[in-house]
């Protein structure tokens, strides 16, 4: 949001609670704390989970392209990030669905982790705003995130 969305959201919440008698500077300036706390509020949809995927599978081929001694990695990017799009078009890749089921509510598909990787639910941890030491712990990971699934959905 920008600083003019933030103000003029404030005011409109600020004018419905207010009270005559009141001061309107207070009114209005615990209306704006909200206003501001809600729009840093962490939004999930699609392209959050997909980007977090994303950002953790790239991060998992670095780390094995520098072990195999690649020093330059332009092109191996390049290539990531056309053969990424092609395989995430499908409907059917377990991320898409994943991520449908989530936002379907379907608890029992979404906690089966069916068809996700280590690098797939280390990203789940960053989404969900996990500690980031659970990473590459299977059960404890598995355990704080079907908790925090639980919480969401």
């Amino acid at each position: 949001m920008t600083n003019s969305q933030i103000f003029k959201a404030a005011h409109k919440l600020a004018k419905s609670v207010h009270v005559a008698g009141d001061c309107y500077r207070v009114t209005f300036g615990a209306a704006l704390k909200i206003v501001i706390a809600e729009s840093k509020a962490h939004v999930l949809n699609a392209d959050v989970f997909m980007q977090a995927f994303k950002a953790e599978s790239l991060n998992a081929c670095m780390k094995n392209w520098a072990a195999c001694g690649v020093t330059k990695f332009d092109a191996d990017i390049a290539h990531f990030e056309k053969s990424w799009v092609k395989t995430h078009s499908d409907a059917r890749h377990a991320r898409n669905r994943f991520v449908k089921n989530f936002f379907e509510r379907d608890l029992m598909s979404v906690c089966g982790f069916h068809g996700l990787n280590e690098e797939d639910l280390n990203a789940l941890v960053d989404v969900f705003g996990l500690d980031v030491n659970l990473k590459n712990k299977f059960m404890s990971r598995k355990t704080a995130l079907i908790a925090k699934i639980k919480e969401v959905i």
